[in-house]
């Protein structure tokens, strides 16, 4: 499949991605296993993978657990965590994704 615009030199593609609205194009989807927590997490929130509870979390500016380190992003469906039990999500691990878009 030829990805019309792409050019891998660029954080991004201009116009259109072969996903919708957002500008992203993926090369490695992975069902991973999220913590237990609470909200939803929308596609591109920038995730990291915690240490101490071998599980996906959302991303944060502190922590000393790999909480601050981005490894992925929620990609391509909303991620609803349990404030009980961990939860398969799908990770973007690898593509190009445009700055702009990432939530």
């Amino acid at each position: 499949m030829t990805i019309p615009n792409y050019d891998p030199n660029e954080l991004f593609a201009d116009g259109d991605s072969t996903t919708g609205d957002l500008r992203v194009w993926p090369r490695s989807i992975s069902p991973k296993t999220f913590a237990a927590g609470t909200g939803d997490l929308a596609p591109l929130t920038p995730l990291a993978y915690h240490t101490g509870l071998a599980a996906w979390v959302p991303w944060t500016a502190g922590g000393s657990s790999g909480e601050t380190d981005i490894k992925g992003f929620v990609w391509p469906d909303t991620v609803t965590l349990d404030t009980n039990n961990p939860v398969l999500g799908q990770v973007l691990t690898d593509g190009d994704v445009h700055y702009d878009d990432i939530v």
